[in-house]
């Protein structure tokens, strides 16, 4: 499988699968040419020197309110989002940090970041607890080792991996665009579903 070739995998407290990314330089971004590049998705050279584990699924909302339990993912149209298999939404990026730090202790790990006047630092870079990917870690897993365009290669979507193709103005249980929105990883959902911090 896929993970078997990028390495092994771990397990956090909450039962969340952790696959193992070794570090490879690969090109980030996107060229001046591709469709629906942003302003800021500069192509570039990325040398990654450290491996590193990223959960295979996104954080559902039964996992994110055993730490938050009055969290609301709230609504979308008429639907709700607080389905307990699907993604957690509405989270800042702080909040996201204090997921990391409780599910680090949780898990008997030093908590990365530190709260500082309502914001979160990471004290140590090499910290051994919990934190959320780099962009250059989050583009990694979703390229592969080959760097295509997207997780499924370098063909255009083909529709399949919007909630708009099936009329679906929520999101959907993690892991419902597998395979094809898997990174070469094993990763789910790194295209399709919901936008990650």
């Amino acid at each position: 499988t896929a993970q078997a070739a990028a390495g092994t995998a771990t397990r956090t407290g909450l039962g969340q699968k952790l696959v193992l990314i070794e570090p490879h330089n690969f090109r980030m971004g996107a060229s001046r040419n591709e469709p629906g590049r942003r302003a800021n998705e500069n192509e570039h050279e990325v040398l990654m020197r450290q491996k590193f584990y990223l959960s295979e699924r996104e954080v559902t909302n039964a996992e994110y309110l055993r730490f938050r339990p009055q969290h609301t993912s709230g609504i979308s149209g008429n639907r709700s989002l607080d389905v307990a298999s699907h993604p957690v939404v509405n989270v800042a990026w702080a909040d996201a940090a204090r997921f990391m730090n409780w599910l680090s202790r949780k898990d008997g790990l030093p908590p990365y970041y530190t709260e500082k006047g309502g914001t979160m630092v990471a004290e140590d870079p090499k910290g051994t607890g919990y934190r959320l990917p780099t962009d250059a870690e989050w583009e990694k897993a979703a390229r592969g080792t080959d760097g295509s365009l997207h997780p499924w290669g370098n063909n255009p979507p083909d529709g399949t991996l919007c909630n708009f193709r099936n009329n679906e103005a929520r999101t959907t249980p993690v892991g419902h665009y597998a395979p094809k929105g898997d990174s070469p990883y094993g990763c789910a959902d790194m295209a399709g579903n919901v936008w990650e911090w």
